[in-house]
């Protein structure tokens, strides 16, 4: 018997100034966020197909 892979994010982002996402195509596992964000500062998603578009200027944490 085949032993699952575990689940990971497809990213991960930690003490950033400045993340923009722009048409963003990544294949994860359902009810698995796609972004996990610690001490994240200017955060934008846009025109990606599986999240709304989200600009956020602080995150302490949080997930996407």
């Amino acid at each position: 018997m085949r032993k699952a892979a575990p689940l990971r994010l497809p990213f991960v982002l930690n003490d950033v100034k400045g993340a923009d996402f722009f048409r963003l195509k990544a294949q994860h596992a359902p009810n698995v966020p796609t972004f996990t964000l610690s001490d994240v500062e200017d955060f934008s998603v846009q025109q990606s197909a599986s999240l709304a578009n989200t600009r956020l200027e602080s995150v302490k944490k949080g997930k996407l």
